[in-house]
């Protein structure tokens, strides 16, 4: 199953590693040691999240293909610390049976009770979620 990644952008964005790339005057993208740096024609789904809360997390996921794509996403491929971000907050945790999927589109919420999130998308198409922790709750939540 195709696995959503943006963890290396979002490292790249942080501050500790900004001085790890360099931008030419003709617009390459290049390590500190010269290695050019491009593109890579992506295969599957597109993983997008921000912060919106210490405790929740918006994510956006892109289907760019021609087919669709049926997956589970790793709760794990959402990222846990936002560095750089314009909030300050702490690490985003999504343990299952104390994590809810709230569907944007659809307004539907559910309980998270495994470490996936199953998504279908037809082609060309997104979801829109924002997934929220009830850790801090201490309750573990029951799907009924």
């Amino acid at each position: 199953a195709p696995r959503a990644h943006l963890h290396a952008e979002a490292r790249a964005r942080s501050p500790a590693s900004q001085a790890a790339f360099d931008l030419t005057a003709r617009g390459e993208l290049r390590t500190v040691d010269g290695k050019c740096l491009r593109t890579a024609q992506g295969r599957g789904v597109q993983l997008w999240a921000k912060p919106t809360s210490g405790s929740e997390v918006a994510i956006l996921l892109v289907n760019p293909l021609s087919r669709p794509q049926t997956f589970s996403l790793p709760l794990a491929d959402v990222p846990r610390r936002f560095n750089g971000s314009i909030m300050s907050v702490p690490d985003f945790a999504c343990a299952p049976g104390r994590c809810s999927a709230r569907d944007l589109w659809t307004k539907e919420e559910r309980i998270l009770t495994s470490g996936y999130l199953s998504v279908t998308l037809q082609p060309f198409a997104s979801a829109f979620y924002t997934l929220r922790s009830h850790e801090a709750e201490g309750d573990v939540l029951i799907s009924v």
